[in-house]
């Protein structure tokens, strides 16, 4: 079985959950956003957006940050998106 491309989450819950903790670049962030990086950055010093610290320098952002889902979602749209409940 292929593995499933960046653009799309994977289908098991679990594999969707570590999908959207991945840390990308600012640049990666924007994009999926779609904004530039300097709105990030301004967001971030509003406390609107968190961003996490790569290495000494570098900065980034969570994939489900940049998506605007928040963490509580998954809890319930998990069961909803399994075929196990059927």
């Amino acid at each position: 079985m292929d593995a499933p491309s960046s653009n799309s989450p994977p289908i098991d819950p679990f594999e969707r959950e570590a999908w959207l903790n991945e840390i990308l670049s600012l640049q990666e962030g924007a994009a999926l956003r779609k904004v530039s990086v300097d709105t990030i950055l301004r967001q971030h010093h509003r406390g609107e957006t968190e961003l996490v610290k790569r290495s000494t320098r570098l900065w980034g952002i969570r994939r489900r940050v940049a998506m605007l889902i928040p963490g509580w979602i998954l809890a319930i749209l998990t069961p909803l998106l399994s075929w196990t409940f059927w």
